[in-house]
């Protein structure tokens, strides 16, 4: 039978108004063990050119808290756990 997953890709937003995002990374959740997997990309150029001004400690906090609810088996902050179902669906809005 093949695995099923689900799949985030993580996106940094310098500037809401002018709504325009860089993706940093990846969250990928296996459907049947209910664990999951993460990766960020390195800063990129893209990310400097659109906002040179971007905060990268909001993207490395946001990958320490992933790493802190694997290893500790603990929900983050506001969005749950990615092991949860919903994660994604409440990860998004």
């Amino acid at each position: 039978m093949p695995q099923r997953f689900q799949y985030a890709v993580l996106r940094y937003v310098p500037n809401v108004i002018r709504d325009e995002a860089v993706n940093v990374g990846v969250v990928v959740r296996d459907l049947e063990r209910e664990e999951f997997e993460y990766r960020f990309l390195p800063r990129s150029a893209t990310v400097r050119k659109l906002a040179p001004q971007a905060d990268q400690q909001i993207v490395s906090n946001f990958s320490k808290q992933l790493a802190k609810a694997k290893r500790e088996n603990r929900p983050m902050p506001s969005v749950g756990h990615p092991k949860d179902a919903d994660f994604f669906i409440r990860a998004s809005g």
